[in-house]
């Protein structure tokens, strides 16, 4: 029987045997697969999935098909294999959100008539302009404490936006108190700012659900009032004419001057001064000083915009002429300080907009659109991005150990979470649930993209563990709403409970948290909680509980206008094809980006039963591997990103072979990941594409022995169109019963990935502890001279050494010190600092005693390098420059009678610069450095070459043994004279072994 686990935030099934007989429906079943909410624009298909299958789950191919829906445009139905159909649904242009019919008929080889149909949700695409008004139509600043804005949006049937929705930028002044009063009309209260010189207040709106599509601009006129002065001659009356209105007169005084009371319009800088006098008039024309307003505006983006190459976001300015009409003709200079932007188009009425293309980010930062109007004052504003982290490519898990012994308790999860470059990503959440285990401690970023979470097994148990790693959220609205079950096929047994994983995302995939769903088994019966909200994370788990009938379940989430919907299958069969989503391009890509952030590992126990929900436990083995079929999730391809490759192998009968080995071949320098088999001859892989790839990417599977093989296209977006081909279907699966041949064009050389060893994991990178500290025992070889020169003052006048030619090496021991470390966030950048003090003797007949010396040492210094990635690993190569300090051992006095040897130490401190290769794999690291010391900054007297190779015990805990080789010449001055009494000499070959911690 199967049993079910329920994890924290997930759940698996268990098998022990296979399920009873249970049938499916009689007649077979026949489904159009559910379908969330789809776009109706006149121009966006959406791609629509049928299952087919006999009373005995086997698949019904060869099914002559046809779409029909009660508006739109249906595409051709296209057999995908396994029983699956797929066929596109085109809707018509919608005003408001509308239910429509999607049937499909169609005759079975056997002449019988089949027939399945499914409403489908379509909402209308958000769109148009945002209306603003004002009243009153101007402001006179310095008079009119406020005015009153209103918007008009085009809801267009759909559920409007509240007020918080609606993201306003002024130029001037502030907007605040805004209020719905429905049907898509709100009012807010505008404050003027407190200056007097005319201006425009310029107003860009967008609905922060969807920026990029409901925008609109208004604007503000700004009235200057000022008693503005003029000069004239005595008792004259003097009026202002400003456009077509006249202020005055006014009457000037005895010393000719006047104030005229104007109120002067945005945009006007001339005025005429009329001066009447004695029957006769003048006119004069005035400069009124007015300075330039800003007439350049930047309309609100999203909240947060995933810093990844292939999307395209569009930046909207609106320009203006000094009175506040549009300036459709103006040089709009656009700068970018990360990604790049394109060139500005003008959409009309003064509105532009240019591309922008965000950098490949792995942390969150910020960008700049800077917009300039050459020629003019106060013309630029600027456009503020959050670039988000990209989402990440694929999630890796391994376990140590890959299978427990009878009563072992100890197990490691490793897990990979990887940009799709393969690029490790640190600080990311990751989940781990585990069943039949108990997770010790939080999850541990070992940096690099390596996580770790230590478990203790249950006893007598297999252990199953799934994890998640989902992004941090983006600050955007509502989008999508993804309903993720754990496992697809049910018993019907009216008891089994199969978790659903419910994510809450914006357009792009991040997670919206907090978000309340409204749930309903809409076919199929069971049983599910009528509502959920979402957490900080965007994720909900809920629990369906199945029917006692088989059949088809559908399941829809609701949200804000937003549907999601999974269909489950309830049989007793086991051997059925995982169910695909339905949706829109954009719908699909959010779908899969969340598959990527899911995976399940079993770790087996010996003798212990049961086996994963994904091995079919039948009741005659699988005989020879006769046929392969391969498929891609999603069906297209982004260069740079990453699709999942799903295999299935079986023999004549149709039985799943487990445990059979493939040559996986993929054209264009794609990159294929680990092949996991899921057990049940279903086996899956992910294939990375190339960042510059144009064209399509050919995937085969080969059997090694020769008996079959498949073959499939992968069309990449944006690359070159790819024909029909006969041998696959539109992104679909190819079977093949005898073996074909993989015709591939001479230009495109396929490329054949390493096999990993079956039961081989990956091992997580411990590279880049920010710091290392450790301490070391030291033994080595000293060898000494000092010669004296011809003028030897108090230094020994005859040579002396030990070591070397003349033998008897003396042997320091002693220890040593080291801490090294890096700069959080510019890692490039660390230090090191290293003091090492080793004691050793020497005796000689012309010495009264042994002498006894310390071989002391210090330095610090700065390091600068520069990481090289490779795969799981990194190779570093740097420089060094710091400070020194090292002692010698000279010695004084002559070897006559009645004469003592003496000996003292001298220190010297200078100058340590140097050049180091560092490396970080496995669980090991080792460092290779050579360096110089200057005396007083210039004078080299010193040369040193250090190899240490590290292994790590566990993540804050390794060892060290290491080579050192030193060598030292320095030449002797008399104190007072300067003369040169002698040089000293000494080498030190020395070998450490120590123990440190790092974090």
């Amino acid at each position: 029987m199967r049993t079910w686990l329920a994890l924290g935030g997930f759940g698996l099934l268990l098998s022990g045997a296979a399920w009873a007989a249970d049938v499916l429906p009689e007649g077979g079943l026949i489904e159009v697969l559910p379908v969330g909410d789809v776009l109706g624009d006149g121009s966006t298909p959406a791609v629509v999935h049928l299952l087919a299958l006999y009373e005995n789950g086997a698949p019904m191919v060869g099914l002559k098909l046809k779409a029909e829906v009660s508006a739109g445009t249906p595409g051709e139905v296209i057999e995908v294999g396994r029983g699956l159909y797929r066929f596109t649904v085109t809707p018509p242009q919608v005003d408001a959100q509308r239910t429509f019919k999607v049937t499909v008929r169609g005759r079975t080889e056997d002449r019988v008539a089949v027939e399945a149909s499914r409403e489908v949700v379509v909402h209308p695409a958000a769109g148009g302009r945002i209306g603003v008004t004002l009243n009153p139509a101007a402001v006179t600043l310095g008079v009119d404490a406020s005015a009153t804005i209103s918007f008009q949006i085009p809801v267009a049937g759909t559920t409007p936006p509240a007020a918080e929705d609606l993201e306003v930028r002024m130029s001037a002044g502030e907007i605040s108190s805004i209020v719905a009063l429905g049907d898509g009309r709100y009012t807010a209260r505008f404050t003027p700012p407190r200056v007097n010189y005319p201006h425009l207040g310029i107003l860009t709106v967008v609905d922060r659900r969807q920026p990029d599509v409901l925008r609109g601009y208004g604007v503000v006129p700004l009235q200057g009032k000022v008693d503005y002065p003029v000069q004239s001659k005595p008792g004259a009356t003097v009026i202002l004419r400003l456009g077509e209105r006249e202020f005055g007169p006014v009457t000037a005084g005895s010393d000719g001057r006047a104030l005229v009371p104007i109120i002067v319009p945005p945009g006007l800088q001339k005025a005429t001064k009329i001066t009447v006098q004695g029957g006769a008039t003048t006119q004069e024309e005035l400069d009124l000083g007015v300075p330039e307003g800003r007439r350049l505006q930047a309309f609100p983006v999203a909240v947060g915009v995933p810093s990844d190459a292939t999307v395209k976001l569009p930046v909207r300015f609106v320009v203006l002429e000094a009175d506040g009409s549009p300036d459709v003709d103006a040089a709009l200079d656009l700068t970018a300080t990360a990604g790049r932007i394109g060139r500005p188009v003008h959409l009309g009425d003064g509105v532009y907009e240019a591309p922008y293309t965000p950098p490949d980010g792995r942390v969150q930062m910020a960008a700049t659109i800077q917009a300039t109007v050459p020629g003019g004052t106060a013309q630029s504003d600027a456009a503020e991005i959050t670039l988000l982290a990209a989402l990440p490519g694929r999630v890796e898990v391994s376990t140590e150990p890959t299978q427990l012994t009878a009563d072992g308790t100890g197990l490691k999860v490793f897990v990979r979470v990887l940009a799709a470059d393969g690029t490790g990503l640190s600080d990311r959440q990751v989940r781990v649930e585990p069943a039949g285990a108990t997770l010790k401690g939080p999850v541990q970023d070992l940096k690099g993209g390596d996580y770790r979470a230590d478990l203790t097994a249950d006893a007598g148990t297999n252990v199953v563990v799934q994890l998640i790693a989902p992004p941090a959220p983006s600050g955007n609205a509502l989008a999508h709403v993804l309903v993720l079950p754990s496992a697809e096929h049910l018993p019907p047994d009216g008891v089994t409970s199969s978790a659903l994983l419910i994510a809450t995302t914006d357009a792009w995939g991040y997670p919206v948290p907090n978000v309340p769903v409204e749930l309903a088994v809409v076919e199929g019966g069971g049983a599910l909680p009528s509502s959920v909200t979402t957490d900080a994370a965007g994720l909900a788990r809920v629990y369906y509980t199945a029917a006692s009938a088989a059949g088809l379940v559908a399941i829809e989430a609701r949200s804000g206008g937003h549907v999601g919907a999974a269909g489950l299958v309830l049989t007793g069969l086991e051997d059925l094809p995982d169910l695909p989503p339905s949706g829109t391009d954009a719908d699909l890509r959010v779908q899969d980006a969340w598959e990527r952030l899911r995976v399940t590992t079993v770790v087996q126990r010996a003798g212990a039963g049961g086996a994963p929900v994904a091995a079919t436990v039948d009741s005659a083995p699988a005989g020879a591997l006769a046929a392969l079929a391969v498929t891609t999730e999603p069906s297209t391809a982004a260069p740079g990103g990453t699709v999942k490759v799903r295999i299935r192998a079986a023999d004549a009968s149709g039985r799943g072979v487990a445990g059979a080995r493939f040559d996986l071949l993929a054209t264009n320098g794609a990159r294929f990941g680990v092949l996991n088999d899921m057990g049940g001859g279903d086996y899956e892989t992910t294939l990375t594409i190339p960042a510059d790839a144009t064209e399509r990417v050919r995937v085969s599977v080969l059997d090694p022995a020769g008996a079959t093989s498949a073959i499939l296209e992968l069309q990449i977006m944006g690359g070159a169109s790819v024909a029909a081909n006969p041998w696959t279907t539109d992104g679909g699966s190819q079977w093949a019963g005898t073996p074909t041949e993989p015709t591939v064009p001479p230009e495109e050389e396929p490329t054949r990935p390493a096999r990993p060893e079956r039961g081989q994991r990956p091992e997580p990178s411990v590279d880049r502890p920010l710091f290392r500290g450790r301490v070391s025992v030291l033994a080595g070889s000293h060898q000494y001279r000092q010669d004296p020169s011809g003028t030897a003052g108090s230094l020994l006048p005859t040579p002396l050494a030990w070591g070397g030619d003349v033998g008897g090496a003396a042997v320091p021991i002693g220890f040593e010190l080291n801490l090294r470390g890096y700069v959080p966030n510019a890692e490039p950048l660390g230090f090191v600092g290293a003091f090492r003090l080793a004691r050793y003797q020497v005796s000689s007949v012309d010495f009264n005693e042994p002498a006894k010396d310390n071989l002391l040492a210090a330095q610090v210094a700065v390091i600068g390098r520069a990481p090289i990635p490779i795969g799981g690993s990194q190779l570093s190569i740097g420089a060094r420059l710091g400070f020194r300090w090292d002692d010698f051992i000279t010695f004084r006095g002559c070897t006559e009678p009645g004469c003592e040897v003496s000996y003292d130490s001298l220190g010297v401190a200078g100058l340590d610069a140097g050049v180091e290769i560092s490396a970080e794999f496995w669980k090991m690291y080792t460092i290779l450095s050579g360096r110089a010391g200057f005396a007083y900054f210039t004078v080299p007297y010193a040369a040193n070459v250090d190899l240490n190779l590290g292994y790590n015990i566990t993540k804050n805990l390794f060892i060290d043994a290491g080579f050192e080789w030193q060598f030292r010449k320095a030449e002797l001055e008399g104190k007072e004279s300067g003369n040169v009494r002698g040089t000293v000499a000494d080498q030190l070959y020395g070998g450490t072994f120590g123990v440190g911690v790092s974090f």
